[in-house]
């Protein structure tokens, strides 16, 4: 939906990505996988592999997004690298927030500000132990990215 389009499509995309989205994405990537993977120091790991799997599947012969992934992933390994308890946590957070990324590699190169975006909706996720934050903030930031196509603000 852009400019011109009926309110019908307006109605059902402004739905979808600031309510439907950040509901469900957020119940599936900080409600249930990084609490889940947080509890053990391989967690961030299987994130980030899967990552780069979906990745290779979802946009085969593209290098950026795989190069993207990877860069990441050796990044996520450097500064995790410690076997400590909270280093699991933030492991966890970057694997989970690349992961987010990528599910949305279809419209690369979106994958980059999604990222960002994925470790601070990780971080409200873990600091206040629950997903009212981390849903208005992506909400939040939906509902900006609604607003631009939707009025074409930078066509």
């Amino acid at each position: 939906a852009g400019p011109g389009a009926s309110p019908i499509a307006c109605t059902v995309m402004i739905v979808q990505a600031v309510f439907v989205a950040p509901f469900t994405e957020e119940f599936i990537f900080r409600g249930v996988m990084l609490p889940w993977l947080s509890r053990s120091w391989w967690g961030g790991w299987v994130a980030m592999v899967g990552a780069v799997v979906f990745t290779m599947l979802y946009a085969p012969g593209q290098w950026q997004p795989l190069a993207f992934a990877l860069l990441i992933c050796l990044l996520g390994f450097a500064y995790t690298f410690p076997q400590a308890g909270e280093q699991w946590v933030r492991r966890s957070i970057i694997g989970t927030a690349l992961l987010f990324a990528m599910v949305h590699v279809n419209v690369w190169p979106s994958p980059m500000p999604l990222f960002v975006l994925g470790l601070a909706l990780g971080w409200a996720a873990h600091r206040t132990r629950g997903l009212i934050a981390p849903i208005v903030l992506h909400s939040l930031f939906n509902a900006v990215s609604a607003i631009v196509l939707l009025f074409g603000l930078f066509d």
